[in-house]
């Protein structure tokens, strides 16, 4: 069943390569337009589509239909998430290590804004963390607003803790708002998972045309710490698991705009189990 998400390349358009081919499909939406690519892309294959608001149709499925089956939903929901954080392993910062990191910050404060920008690590930050609010870059995968909706959030919610995670590539895209953040008095943490690369881009060539023809990738493992700092935000440069906690906290506790920037290794986004 599908509430309110639209079957498209997100969800692979329903692929039988990817669902199992005999699954029927339920899609619940108030907007015509995403039942009818419901449609199309799965054909047969959609049992219903019904017009209605995919959020009242969870609570009354919620309430006169699945309550016997809640409890055994959410283990398995647990036992996706705990695959997805599989950690590859290695001596370095990992994606999943780094934001781990980041959501148990997230999880002690009382109000929080977590926005997630950026290709392959933000697919580990949307994977890994959660909060009161979030912000993603959709379906279409624009990345680089991060920082400027950093900004607003901050803003929006001062009583929120914020957190942006984004990528070095998705960094570079609007770095100068770091002042705008200090002469607004935006306070938020922008956590930089550098790994050196355009990691997304990077993985489509690996996957497709193999190590020896990756091209135009390489980024320089700038410090975007120090630029930050320069603009009048808090730098800090990680480059050691141990170091990860600490820089954290300071950060947090600095009252100003903040930038961690940390050197993590460049593993693909994760995936659910199986793929």
């Amino acid at each position: 069943m599908s509430l309110g998400k639209q079957i498209d390349f997100t969800l692979a358009f329903g692929a039988e390569d990817r669902v199992a081919p005999g699954c029927p499909f339920v899609v619940v939406d108030a907007e015509q337009a995403a039942l009818d690519r419901a449609s199309r892309n799965l054909g047969a294959r959609l049992a219903l589509a019904l017009d209605a608001d995919p959020r009242a149709t969870a609570h009354a499925l919620t309430r006169d239909r699945l309550r016997d089956t809640r409890e055994a939903w959410r283990h398995r929901v647990a036992e996706a998430t705990a695959a997805r954080a599989a950690r590859p392993g290695g001596p370095g910062i990992t994606p999943d290590l780094l934001c781990d990191a980041v959501q148990r910050r997230i999880s002690a404060a009382p109000a929080t804004v977590t926005i997630c920008d950026g290709g392959e690590f933000g697919q580990w930050a949307q994977a890994l963390t959660w909060s009161d609010a979030r912000v993603i870059n959709g379906p279409s995968g624009s990345i680089g607003g991060g920082l400027p909706q950093a900004v607003a959030a901050a803003l929006a919610r001062p009583d929120a803790t914020v957190f942006a995670l984004m990528g070095d590539g998705t960094a570079g895209f609007h770095l100068p708002e770091f002042e705008t953040a200090v002469r607004a008095g935006a306070r938020f943490v922008a956590v930089i998972g550098n790994d050196r690369v355009w990691n997304a881009e990077h993985q489509i060539q690996l996957r497709d045309y193999g190590p020896d023809r990756l091209i135009g990738c390489d980024l320089s493992g700038a410090r975007y710490d120090l630029a930050a700092a320069a603009l009048g935000a808090h730098g800090e440069h990680v480059t050691r698991p141990e170091e990860l906690d600490a820089a954290l906290d300071r950060a947090l506790a600095s009252g100003r705009p903040a930038c961690v920037n940390v050197e993590i290794e460049g593993l693909p986004a994760p995936a659910g189990p199986g793929h």
